[in-house]
């Protein structure tokens, strides 16, 4: 049996996987199609799961919360970073700690980092919270917005590699709206 491992906060089911009937238990979802299965955990906090008898390898996708968002005139929080493993090895037997990271709270200065994920040894960074009006935006999975009010330009958090970009720039000083990288790729291709 092929095992797909998710671990996010948000439910998103697209394709074939729309068709598939979920069941839950303690905010670890557990579905099945042939011979494939299919667990995802989106409740935050830490748990633990123990490998099955005969699975070696699992397809994994592990996102982390997002960041926050920066108070008045502040940039929108970064994308919790997001790891794609599509052959991760697994020992059957082991325990495997799982944590599912929380979103940011915002604030009326920088917006606070979303928490960080794992499962096993596959560590995705939280987002990077919005800068507020006059704070750059924070590092993260995907940097969080440049906040900025006045003359001094604010800039956006830097992304982690392989998980996220940069946050954007405000409108302040004729900065663009938006960053985006020379080339998009797809992350865990």
């Amino acid at each position: 049996m092929k095992w797909s491992i998710i671990l996010i906060g948000i439910i998103l089911l697209f394709g074939t996987a729309s068709a598939l009937t979920w069941t839950s238990a303690s905010g670890c979802w557990t579905a099945s199609s042939g011979s494939t299965a299919y667990i995802m955990w989106n409740a935050t906090g830490t748990s633990t799961w123990t490998v099955p008898g005969g699975v070696t390898s699992i397809n994994s996708l592990v996102v982390a919360g997002g960041g926050g968002g920066g108070g008045a005139d502040g940039g929108g929080g970064g994308a919790g970073g997001v790891i794609q493993n599509a052959s991760f090895s697994l020992t059957p037997g082991a325990i495997i700690t799982i944590i599912v990271g929380t979103g940011g709270a915002g604030n009326t200065g920088t917006g606070t980092n979303g928490g960080f994920s794992l499962f096993s040894t596959i560590n995705a960074t939280g987002g990077g919270g919005g800068g507020g009006a006059s704070t750059n935006g924070s590092a993260g999975g995907s940097g969080g917005g440049a906040g900025g009010s006045g003359a001094s330009q604010r800039y956006p958090g830097s992304g982690s590699s392989g998980q996220g970009y940069a946050g954007g720039y405000n409108k302040l000083l004729n900065k663009p709206t938006w960053y985006l990288p020379d080339q998009i790729t797809v992350i865990g291709a």
